[in-house]
């Protein structure tokens, strides 16, 4: 997990991006970090690229149904910010 402030329009926004391995937890019904995500889901983020790994790994499962659609119905309760070109050069 990091947590960072962003500009958005005038207003400052605190997030927490969580990155793959905290979502696969949660996803997988590790207690302790679902209690952490629920506590903050407000302020939980993932970026679009954190996604498509997700994704991915979701497809390539034994239970590629099932890993998708918590996947998503997970994508659904938080904020998506995408990560692009800008984005990438801004994190090096």
């Amino acid at each position: 997990m990091s947590s960072v402030t962003l500009i958005w329009g005038v207003m400052p926004i605190h997030m927490i991006f969580l990155d793959t391995n905290i979502v696969v937890a949660y996803l997988n019904g590790h207690e302790s970090v679902i209690f952490q995500v629920v506590d903050r889901i407000d302020e939980i983020a993932l970026s679009t690229l954190a996604i498509a790994e997700l994704d991915y790994g979701a497809k390539a499962s034994r239970q590629s149904d099932k890993s998708l659609t918590g996947l998503y119905r997970f994508v659904d309760l938080i904020q998506v910010v995408p990560f692009g070109r800008n984005q990438s050069s801004a994190q090096a």
